[in-house]
């Protein structure tokens, strides 16, 4: 069995298919009975079958699940988890990129966690997508370090937090997944994130998005901290075909901004006044308004809900249909090994 590079190391425990997050070879003034520091877990361990109850102190994910990538510009690969449908033989598939938030970068294994969550809860994105989710976390090439802020580890040491994704390692991550599955339609790319995870989505629209056919942030705004004004017309131009559905809950409004909106849909989509208003109510009474400038653009707003709202989204696919309007979609210019130009729509 081949040894893992990077910031993981396979678990030793006889029949044991776990890829353990090397952060739990640490030490520090919490937590350190907790973890085994050579397993996946204490019992995996002590050899007394199972994994241990409580999921956080597993810190693994299933090796079945999990990917190597080598991308350019990097020492170290990234790694990313991998679902594909239970179809075998089928090509040609959609693949949905799955970025997750800030607190995996300190908990890795989290990201399994939020995957499941959102393959189990979704019949839609279970049988019919490929879904690729990488690791944006400690010691990942996928991680661009905080150089201000900071979070207590797993051990409760003091250490750089994280500030985002890097967007073209990102994008490479992803392709290179894609292409190494040879199952992917790569003319139907999409991508979701929430938090953290949907400022990057937001951020490979700007490069990418003519290369995407939908992008659905959930609970995070564009940062545009990268982007001048020599640079609109070529981020025009990556909006201009792109599909973008927002959601965000209603009282978490620092995560949308109606006036950056506003601007796209004047600007890249040519629609001028309001958007429409609509509500949809799911069978679990979840209730969602929408702000439609035409079906390229949506604000779509859960009534009561803070910052974690992506959750009652994915569970309620019959009524939302999020996942099942992306199966039509094709973007504007399928990505080909020929391409290298930075705005593909250049």
């Amino acid at each position: 069995m081949a040894t893992l590079r990077g910031p993981w190391f396979r678990c030793p425990g006889d029949g044991c298919d776990r890829v353990v997050v090397q952060s739990v070879q640490g030490s520090g003034p919490t937590n350190c009975d907790y973890y085994s520091k050579t397993h996946c877990c204490i019992n995996c361990q002590q050899g007394t079958g199972g994994h241990c109850k409580d999921r956080w102190q597993c810190p693994s994910v299933p090796a079945s699940a999990f990917m190597e990538i080598d991308i350019e510009g990097s020492d170290s690969p990234a790694h990313v988890l991998v679902h594909l449908p239970d179809n075998p033989g089928h090509v040609n598939f959609p693949a949905l990129l799955f970025l997750h938030g800030a607190v995996t970068y300190v908990y890795p294994e989290s990201l399994w966690h939020d995957f499941m969550l959102l393959i189990e809860k979704n019949q839609v994105v279970r049988d019919k997508f490929v879904v690729i989710a990488p690791f944006g976390a400690v010691d990942e090439p996928l991680a661009v370090k905080s150089e201000h802020s900071t979070k207590p580890d797993r051990y409760g040491n003091d250490c750089p937090y994280v500030d985002e994704f890097d967007d073209e390692r990102l994008w490479a991550a992803f392709i290179g997944s894609c292409q190494a599955l040879k199952v992917v339609d790569m003319s139907r790319l999409h991508a979701i994130g929430f938090s953290m995870g949907a400022q990057a989505v937001w951020d490979l629209a700007l490069k990418y998005g003519s290369r995407l056919a939908s992008v659905v942030p959930f609970a995070g705004k564009c940062a545009w901290h990268r982007c001048g004004w020599q640079e609109t017309d070529k981020i025009l131009n990556e909006l201009r075909s792109l599909r973008v559905h927002s959601f965000h809950g209603e009282e978490d409004e620092s995560s949308y901004s109606w006036k950056e909106l506003q601007w796209i849909a004047r600007a890249c989509k040519q629609i001028d006044g309001q958007p429409s208003e609509s509500l949809q109510v799911s069978a679990d009474k979840v209730e969602l308004v929408i702000h439609e400038w035409g079906d390229s653009l949506r604000l779509c707003l859960l009534r009561g809900v803070g910052h974690c709202c992506w959750e009652q989204v994915w569970r309620n696919e019959d009524s939302f249909k999020v996942f099942t309007g992306m199966l039509p979609l094709r973007c504007r210019l399928p990505w080909g090994p020929s391409w290298q130009q930075k705005f593909p729509a250049e």
